[in-house]
């Protein structure tokens, strides 16, 4: 947890992230955790939807397979446009801010996560969010790939 609270002050710049601190369960700041260390290692300055994706690919990756699957979706393919998009570096510069959409992500994580009667974030409220902005990158990418946000937050809700 003292992990956790030192990530997201250290992420909050302007906005008040403190009020997540005790809102994650042990899969949600794993995820979290994760997706921050892949921002960093790859110097990215901000904290991004796409860092979230990836680390679901890593940490969730039964699950996120078997979403990939339920939709039709060659699960190669999609984790190789998620590593070109992070590829491009978008995010340059040192030291890591939070990203707007991870700030809405967050916010969308903890309405879902209240609404099926839970008071902590676990990392599939998460990657549902991940699919609640409809301005996202995930929601681009698998937009691209012919399938829906809608039809992504309803086989998650259903598999988990």
């Amino acid at each position: 947890m003292k992990t956790l609270m030192a990530l997201i002050r250290k992420l909050s710049s302007g906005f008040s992230l403190e009020i997540y601190i005790d809102k994650f369960a042990e899969s949600g700041r794993r995820l979290f955790t994760r997706a921050y260390e892949e921002a960093r290692s790859r110097d990215h300055n901000q904290l991004a939807p796409e860092h979230i994706l990836l680390s679901i690919t890593k940490i969730e990756r039964p699950l996120f397979d078997k979403i990939m699957q339920s939709l039709n979706l060659d699960t190669e393919a999609v984790l190789d446009a998620l590593e070109a998009r992070l590829a491009r570096n978008d995010y340059p510069g040192k030291g890591i801010k939070m990203s707007e959409s991870v700030k809405t992500l967050l916010s969308n994580a903890l309405r879902h996560a209240r609404r099926k009667g839970r008071r902590a974030i676990e990392s599939t409220d998460l990657f549902i969010a991940l699919f609640k902005d409809e301005g996202s990158f995930p929601v681009d990418l698998l937009k691209r790939l012919g399938v829906e946000r809608n039809r992504v937050v309803r086989l998650i809700d259903k598999l988990t």
